[in-house]
């Protein structure tokens, strides 16, 4: 199905210049509904270079309209004014004090030039100017995803904005909403879908399919990718700062490209770049499924943001509750520059407080790695994730590990080992296995460790609080690597938070003694002289130790991973000795310290048993 839009040639327009202090004119907004329906101003003062290198136009504003509604309202920034018929200018900027009646307009030429060069006016403290603030209709988020996008908002916008909930998208009915004009109320949306991310203004000035609106920045971020949509307004708020509220028509018009100091500047017909993002949700223990689906613009800082916190409410909604769980996950990415062009990874959290937040972990990490990896443009395509959760207790503690080996250890041998895991208030059970140790392995003192799988990345580090990864900051900085490839790489390749991750780590070679020879009496007949031939032991000619090669020492770890049925906790680590076969006793490693320790400890049990307490970390 095609909707055409006529395209009407642009108004004239007035320069700032021939305007006076005292001339009279009427304003264009929409109060309710689609209607545009008009008001009176009058010109109090030209404000001259108000802010630098800027000029703005004081008017009062009056009118039965203006009166119903106490004075302007947040979502009336980029109603045009006009003077005989010549568009003058923009409302920007208003105090919400008293009769709420003055605001600042921009002058319609500033705002041209939005359209001509893109240029970014230069501001000065943008706090001192009386802006209105944005109002932001959000639909879909409530609680502490709302919270959370509120805060993220704050270092995204330039300008004050308001979050009202609400304003889901409606749907359109050609004989209801006309074709746009200067006065028509738009939204910009930054999400839709499910869930909507929309702000309301007021379309300024229309040149065919050229379109200007808001006559103050809206993130004042240059070149932007924002859907633009024509909105619906249900009523204006009466407060202290009365607002629009309003809602998105569901059929996006054209898109926003320029976000500058003088307002928003787009075209319609063209539409900006997105990427879809669904979460599917399936609660076990109820045997419901939800779905979420969303398209978000394709911006790098707003996608770091936006895809967690829609994936956070849309698994607080699918369960309906906020408690113990344990949750299987799967994240798909498409992406261009994406090694293969796409990420799969599978993954299994507990939490016994908040199983929502921990389940998304992952998902968080990754997408800042791929929004902030100092390598490629990823230019995303797609984003699924999914998750099924039920509150159930599979959690295992590693209890102990031991070496079965009777005999004495060389390299090359089976090392058998035995692992107890005590399951959540169950009784512990043990498995065996065997790991074959390289030939070429090193001899002498070696240490083994086993580890939950969750003890591997970037967190793990002490909370299943969603909210502590996001203050934490996690690292996407190219150390240690040298490709995006690597990266996602080392990403996969973690183990899962129900692996047991068993490392041999080589022994280091003992370094080569020297035999110290005995000096002899000195003579105390005859004066002791210095001779250059003098071969007596002594620092100058004394024989010093073979250096150990760093890439002999730096090895890494021998590592066997195991998948079990439980999201496993605590770790293990265990010191036994390599006998070197070339050697017929132990005894250049006798000085070591714990000799003994090493000969005859190959069991380690750990000391949290007692204290067991599943999700705790």
């Amino acid at each position: 199905m095609f909707f055409l839009i006529s395209l009407p040639v642009a108004s004239a327009t007035m320069p700032f210049n021939d305007l006076a202090p005292g001339e009279r004119g009427y304003g264009r907004t929409v109060f309710r509904g689609t209607e545009i329906e008009e008001f009176e101003f009058e010109i109090i003062d030209l404000m001259r270079n108000y802010e630098p290198g800027r000029n703005f136009i004081l008017v009062k504003l009056e009118g039965e309209k203006i009166e119903e509604t106490n004075g302007v309202a947040s979502g009336m920034s980029g109603s045009p004014l006009y003077i005989d018929d010549k568009i003058i200018g923009a409302i920007a900027y208003g105090w919400f004090q008293g009769e709420n009646r003055y605001v600042l307009a921009t002058p319609i030429e500033e705002m041209l030039d939005i359209l001509e060069s893109g240029e970014e006016y230069e501001f000065g403290d943008m706090e001192e100017l009386p802006e209105l603030k944005t109002p932001i209709m959000i639909s879909g988020l409530s609680g502490r995803s709302l919270e959370r996008l509120e805060s993220d908002l704050d270092s995204y916008m330039s300008a004050d904005f308001k979050v009202i909930p609400g304003g889901d998208e409606t749907d359109p009915e050609d004989d209801y909403y006309p074709d746009l004009q200067p006065g028509s109320s738009v939204a910009v949306q930054m999400a839709r879908g499910d869930i909507n991310l929309a702000s309301i203004g007021t379309l300024t000035y229309r040149n065919e399919s050229e379109i200007l609106a808001f006559g103050h920045p809206f993130t004042n971020r240059g070149e932007v990718n924002f859907f633009l949509s024509q909105a619906r307004i249900s009523q204006i708020i009466p407060g202290e700062q009365p607002f629009k509220l309003g809602s998105p028509v569901r059929r996006p018009l054209g898109m926003i490209r320029q976000d500058r100091g003088a307002g928003i500047g787009g075209e319609l017909d063209v539409f900006p770049e997105v990427v879809p993002f669904s979460v599917d949700v399936n609660d076990l223990d109820r045997g419901r499924e939800s779905n979420i689906a969303v398209q978000i613009i394709n911006d790098e800082q707003l996608l770091t943001s936006l895809v967690p916190t829609i994936a956070l409410q849309s698994v607080d909604t699918g369960l309906d509750r906020i408690g113990s769980g344990l949750a299987k996950t799967r994240i798909e990415i498409m992406g261009n520059n994406i090694p293969g062009l796409s990420i799969e990874r599978e993954n299994i959290f507990y939490s016994r407080d908040d199983i929502a937040s921990r389940s998304l972990v992952e998902l968080q990490e990754l997408i800042r790695l791929i929004n902030q990896n100092s390598f490629v443009d990823v230019n995303l395509i797609d984003i699924n994730f999914s998750v099924d959760v039920e509150d159930s207790i599979e959690v295992a503690l590693i209890e102990k590990l031991e070496i079965q080996n009777e005999d004495e250890i060389y390299p090359g041998d089976d090392l058998d080992i035995k692992i107890a895991l005590r399951p959540y208030r169950q009784d512990s059970f043990d498995f065996e296995f065997t790991v074959s140790l390289p030939d070429d392995m090193e001899p002498g003192p070696t240490s083994m460790s086993v580890i939950s799988g969750d003890s591997f990345g970037y967190y793990g580090f002490g909370s299943n609080d969603f909210d502590f990864y996001e203050e934490e900051s996690l690292s996407t900085t190219a150390a240690g690597f040298t490709s995006f490839e690597e990266q996602i790489e080392a990403f996969l390749d973690r183990p899962q938070n129900n692996d047991l991750v068993l490392e041999i780590y080589p022994g280091f070679p003992a370094a080569p003694g020297f035999e110290e020879e005995e000096e002899p009496e000195p003579d105390m007949e005859e004066p002791e002289t210095e001779d250059e031939n003098d071969e007596r032991p002594g620092p100058e000619n004394q024989e010093t130790p073979e250096e150990v090669p760093v890439d002999e020492i730096e090895e890494d770890p021998l590592r066997e991973v195991i998948e079990t049925d439980y999201v496993l906790e605590g770790n293990l680590y265990l010191d036994f000795m390599i006998e070197d076969p070339d050697q017929e006793s132990d005894e250049e490693y006798r000085d070591y310290d714990g000799y003994e320790s090493f000969r005859n400890s190959n069991r380690a049990t750990s000391a949290d048993t007692d204290s067991f307490n599943p999700g705790r970390n």
